[in-house]
């Protein structure tokens, strides 16, 4: 039959297999689409856009065996509110049209093979996002700026490879999880003075934070914080002492370690 006009198309758990049939690409009203739990294969098709799907606002795929990158044109979407392809083995960059998508409500996204830095306004400036995760992938550089997001609940970005917590942190009023464990941050903004501080729990093990960045953050208020163990420092991967000669190592900058 002519199923055009349906809204929401849901087959999660119902053991699928095999590609994303492209027939779906007619359901041009289509306003959800739940599809996970099941074993679907292949890549997210190229037609997965704003001109084949205009009135999208959830889109789950999770827990599924789909790889490749995710289509170009999915940026192209206006109107998603919660996107879900958790627990795949997607690769490559994060399209950057997703910085348009300010109905954002949940962004889950973790474990995949995603790589790259993210797109700096991916988080920002989305009013009603409130919960983000993008752990167990390999992005890296600074975590984007979650500034004008006011009603974010919890960041979970564990297990990839930031070198720098969000701009717009300390100000974020009824956060309570943030969990960077297995990054590669250095360095910590004062979190005495995030806003929401005696209810926050952080987790920050596995990073190269020094000592006294540590106690700061120990003594900052929070409602709970974990930080240890954290990883050596690798300032110096190898040492040819000579014979004769005196064993110098060169020492960290003064209030670094």
């Amino acid at each position: 039959g002519n199923l055009s006009s349906l809204r929401t198309f849901c087959c999660n758990d119902n053991g699928l297999e095999g590609a994303i049939p492209d027939s779906l690409q007619y359901l041009s009203e289509l306003r959800i689409f739940y599809g996970g739990n099941n074993n679907l294969s292949g890549s997210l098709p190229p037609w997965i856009d704003n001109t084949t799907w205009p009135e999208l606002t959830h889109l789950r795929f999770n827990d599924n065996l789909l790889g490749g990158a995710l289509p170009a044109g999915l940026g192209s979407l206006t109107k998603v509110r919660l996107f879900d392809v958790s627990n795949n083995d997607l690769t490559g960059t994060i399209p950057a049209g997703c910085e348009g998508w300010n109905d954002l409500v949940t962004w889950w996204s973790h474990g995949n093979d995603f790589t790259g830095p993210l797109h700096a306004n991916l988080f920002s400036n989305k009013p009603v996002l409130g919960a983000i995760n993008i752990s167990g992938n390999r992005h890296e550089g600074a975590f984007p700026s979650i500034t004008g997001s006011p009603s974010l609940t919890s960041l979970r970005a564990f297990d990839n490879f930031f070198t720098t917590l969000p701009a717009g942190l300390l100000s974020s009023p009824v956060l309570v999880v943030l969990n960077f464990t297995n990054n590669e941050l250095t360095t910590l903004p004062d979190l005495s003075a995030q806003v929401n501080k005696t209810k926050l729990t952080v987790v920050l093990s596995n990073n190269r934070l020094d000592f006294s960045t540590m106690e700061a953050a120990k003594i900052a208020g929070l409602l709970s914080v974990t930080l240890t163990p954290q990883k050596n420092f690798k300032d110096i991967t190898s040492v040819d002492p000579q014979e004769g000669q005196p064993l110098v190592l060169t020492a960290r900058p003064a209030g670094s370690g």
